[in-house]
């Protein structure tokens, strides 16, 4: 077990050439549960998980020093390294270990829950985690309060616009979600789901259109692609949380609407981190 004091990310010791999933930990219950999901998704990548705590300025860092070991055995043969990092910031120190080689944890996967000690029940989201999607060009796999493990061999699935002014946003949403589904060796479902404001046969075919458009591209990548439309009078994120509840799932990709700014809560993959039975993977678009 080799725990590694970034100090600062400045350090540069234990650098490797591959990534790894990330999990930051506070010592909370919420944040220890994204461990079972980041191994989970480790095993089948063929990878380990790294653990990273920071510590506040002026704290001698003990505590968070036993959080990440308590972590790491809880990995048990998927462990990696553990990270302990000196900042005021936490969501820009995690941030900027998953980016930096020099930080030794290239990761191409940051694995975190909604919310960790900051828990404040009436946002769907914690300040660490809005934090850490708008600071990072990677992946984000958010653990919502409602989210298990996803299910071994279920699909990756990409939840998408479907509308022509989405079709930007669409495209990097699917990309993202080829590269996870191959990672993990799953295949992909792409999901446009439409709510009350979508209704009508025009904007059916439209969206029935545009899915296969997306499919046909994302199979000329190669791997095993479907697509599914979603109709919910309610709201598209209530669409696909319930397919997802009758039909099994690894973990969904949906991109924020305004990357690079923190999360607002008019932004749908906000409330589909707060319904969504399995862990979301917030992408930039």
């Amino acid at each position: 077990m080799q725990v590694l004091d970034t100090a600062g990310l400045d350090g540069g010791r234990g650098a490797r050439a591959g990534g790894r999933v990330l999990v930051p930990v506070d010592g909370s219950p919420a944040a220890s549960r994204a461990l079972p999901v980041a191994a989970a998704l480790a095993g089948r990548a063929d990878t380990l998980v790294d653990v990273v705590s920071v510590i506040a300025p002026g704290d001698d860092g003990a505590s968070r020093r036993s959080d990440v070991e308590q972590a790491l055995r809880r990995l048990g043969t998927a462990a990696g390294h553990g990270h302990l990092s000196r900042a005021a910031d936490p969501a820009a120190a995690i941030a900027t270990l998953a980016a930096s080689p020099g930080g030794g944890c290239p990761a191409p996967l940051v694995c975190l829950t909604s919310h960790g000690h900051s828990r404040l029940s009436t946002v769907p989201i914690g300040a660490v985690a809005a934090g850490v999607i708008a600071r990072t060009t990677r992946p984000v796999l958010v653990v919502g309060p409602l989210a298990a493990p996803g299910y071994p061999d279920a699909p990756v699935v990409a939840l998408l616009g479907g509308r022509p002014g989405a079709a930007a946003e669409d495209r990097a949403t699917a990309r993202h979600a080829i590269r996870l589904a191959r990672t993990l060796d799953v295949p992909l479902q792409l999901v446009v789901a439409l709510g009350d404001a979508d209704a009508g046969a025009p904007a059916r075919r439209a969206a029935e259109e545009r899915l296969d458009d997306l499919v046909a591209s994302a199979r000329a990548k190669g791997g095993d692609v479907s697509g599914r439309l979603v109709e919910d009078p309610s709201s598209p994120v209530a669409g696909l949380c319930h397919l997802l509840r009758s039909r099994p799932a690894q973990l969904v990709v949906a991109s924020q609407q305004r990357p690079g700014s923190l999360p607002c809560c008019a932004d749908p993959v906000l409330h589909l981190l707060h319904q969504c039975p399995v862990p979301v993977a917030v992408c930039p678009s």
